[in-house]
């Protein structure tokens, strides 16, 4: 008996210019830090005000137009909807966790660390959402985890309903990351298909405004 991969899935990843990190990490060193489990975030969306936020803005608005083009989206745009910053210090990590109201989630990875980005998804062979709960399949086959490692210079983006978590960060020196969330704007849907609807869900903007 041989296995096979299937049903195999992708994220995005973007190598980001250092003028655009060192502005972030820039930032960071600014702003102002509040508690959040186990770790230290911005407060929702200050990082706007910093004049920072226009290089590093850019950049992220060029990632989702790349996404949008390469999943074919239709809609108007992918639109910004929150940013902040993550710090983690010496033993910190981030739980398990999901964005809620978003459809999309990215992070840029500013600092060096031995902690990495794990995400888990049901396998295949786990019971589908709302049926009982059969307790013959270990864990092991039920979920599929993947690690990504810390990257200075790195960004990714993936679905924002992918549940995800940090391990902990053992290094002296915190480590920084700015995560993000987006949208769809505009007109969604395909207007000459009958099974599709057009709606208008944000007004597409810059994400400066």
């Amino acid at each position: 008996m041989k296995q096979k991969d299937f049903l195999r899935n992708n994220i995005f990843e973007f190598s980001v210019p250092d003028e655009v990190t060192q502005a972030a990490i820039t930032m960071l060193e600014k702003a102002e830090w509040v508690e959040n489990h186990e770790n230290y975030i911005t407060p929702h969306n200050t990082l706007r005000t910093h004049p920072e936020f226009i290089t590093v803005g850019r950049c992220l608005e060029g990632a989702l137009q790349e996404v949008k083009e390469e999943l074919e989206l239709q809609c108007d745009g992918l639109t910004l909807t929150q940013i902040w910053g993550n710090k983690a210090e010496k033993g910190q990590s981030h739980h398990i966790h999901t964005h809620m109201n978003s459809w999309l989630h990215g992070v840029i990875f500013l600092t060096h660390s031995d902690a990495s980005t794990h995400f888990l998804t049901n396998s295949i062979w786990a019971p589908p959402p709302g049926t009982p709960m059969l307790d013959f399949l270990p864990s092991t086959h039920a979920e599929i985890h993947e690690e990504y490692r810390t990257t200075p210079g790195k960004m990714i983006i993936f679905p924002a309903s992918l549940a995800h978590a940090v391990s902990p960060h053992s290094f002296e020196q915190p480590r920084l990351s700015i995560g993000f969330n987006a949208f769809p704007s505009g007109t969604l849907g395909d207007p000459t298909c009958l099974r599709s609807s057009s709606i208008m869900v944000l007004k597409p903007k810059s994400i400066f405004e």
